[in-house]
């Protein structure tokens, strides 16, 4: 347990460093694995909670138990959902931009930083006893360090993965974040661009 939550605070501190000695020891995608079900189930946990009690008032203790039960499952499906996507695309993205790093390694890195997220699950937890308005400025708050720290280690996380500079690893990071943003946007016009087309040859 000790070793664990010593690479917690290397990942967040210096994570160039954690990923050179997960390298050379030969991790694996173990402790990467364990970093996003552990961090996506402590997200999961803390924001809907607030949101199951408010149903609780309305319906059934079971029914709110089986709610929030949901949302855990949920919440760690689109956590490793979502590690997979970004792995993908940042390998891709990476290798455009002149990285060397393997896939597992990238997978390694944006599975490290997934302990980045703790803002918001700290600020999700502390919301529990505040009002609505105090909440959503909280988990706003709670957002903006996630996304600050996270790209800080998301990117020195791939410099080192990936054999380049920090700067490389963050534009890494953004272009996968513009396809991400993108890739919704395109299916949507996608689909309506079938119906009307359909319709037009009917």
């Amino acid at each position: 347990m000790r070793w664990f939550i010593e690479d917690i605070g290397g990942v967040l501190i210096d994570p160039r460093t954690l990923i050179a000695v997960s390298r050379v020891e030969k991790r694996g995608l173990g402790e990467p694995l364990i970093f996003v079900v552990m961090f996506s189930l402590a997200i999961a946990a803390s924001i809907p909670t607030p949101m199951v009690m408010l149903i609780s008032m309305f319906l059934p203790f079971e029914l709110a138990t089986a709610a929030y039960a949901l949302s855990l499952a949920l919440g760690l499906l689109a956590g490793l959902v979502l590690w997979l996507v970004d792995t993908a695309l940042m390998y891709v993205i990476s290798r455009l931009l002149g990285g060397s790093g393997s896939l597992s390694e990238v997978a390694a890195a944006v599975g490290y930083s997934y302990a980045a997220t703790w803002p918001i699950a700290l600020c999700g937890l502390l919301s529990l006893a505040t009002g609505w308005l105090t909440e959503m400025f909280l988990l706003m708050v709670g957002a903006a360090v996630e996304i600050v720290w996270r790209w800080y280690v998301l990117s020195h996380a791939l410099s080192e993965a990936c054999a380049y500079s920090a700067l490389r690893g963050l534009l890494t990071l953004v272009l996968a974040r513009i396809v991400l943003l993108a890739l919704p946007v395109a299916l949507g016009l996608a689909s309506i661009a079938v119906v009307l087309g359909g319709a037009l040859w009917r």
